[in-house]
């Protein structure tokens, strides 16, 4: 639902999605949700672990090949719920704090 509000809120400039849910099933329940995000040209970062088990790293490199400024992180051996808990805190809280960096020099040097 996020994604879908991300391009209509004006303050949001950035888009950090851990384990967004681009599976099957989850298209059949949040599928018209997708298409914000999808057609959304602003950055966007998702974070997922390579045994996600709403979404395979397959079906997330098909989904943000269609879209403008995306970035991907994925995290080997990690499925859905892990990426969420404290044990991983650090490793997706550097990934997004390296993007967010980025993302101010980028615009400093514009």
């Amino acid at each position: 639902i996020a994604g879908s509000a991300f391009d209509q809120v004006p303050q949001a400039t950035a888009y950090v999605g851990i384990g967004y849910t681009f599976g099957w099933m989850s298209k059949l329940v949040f599928g018209q949700h997708f298409d914000g995000i999808l057609k959304c040209i602003k950055p966007k970062l998702f974070i997922m672990g390579t045994k996600d088990e709403f979404t395979s790293v397959s079906q997330l490199q098909t989904n943000v090949a269609t879209m403008e400024n995306v970035h991907v992180e994925i995290i080997p051996g990690v499925g859905h719920f892990e990426l969420e808990t404290v044990r991983y805190a650090n490793v997706t809280s550097e990934i997004i704090a390296k993007y967010i960096f980025g993302l101010n020099e980028k615009n400093r040097n514009a």
